[in-house]
């Protein structure tokens, strides 16, 4: 098994477990407060901020994938964003 890791692979990883690090900071309340909103029984509300919220990231989404408008496309990377966006 080779287990040589280039100078890009490295950066790239470093990258990618910042910018995971850095969305636990907005998804992790969110998680909190749906488990609070859940347990009195309030699943209404959960159900509803879901839903919006992956309206949104789904419109984000072919934003920045596609590049709809005066937004160029991203990618792969556009779906990142989209996601770290709207952490309902």
């Amino acid at each position: 098994m080779d287990l040589h890791c280039s100078a890009f692979t490295a950066c790239w990883s470093a990258g990618r477990g910042a910018s995971v690090i850095g969305n636990l900071g907005f998804s992790g309340p969110a998680i909190v407060l749906h488990g609070v909103l859940i347990g009195v029984g309030d699943t209404r509300s959960v159900l509803i901020a879901n839903v919006i919220g992956n309206g949104v990231n789904v419109a984000l989404n072919v934003l920045l994938i596609h590049g709809v408008g005066p937004c160029p496309s991203s990618g792969v990377l556009g779906s990142g964003i989209s996601t770290a966006i709207v952490p309902a």
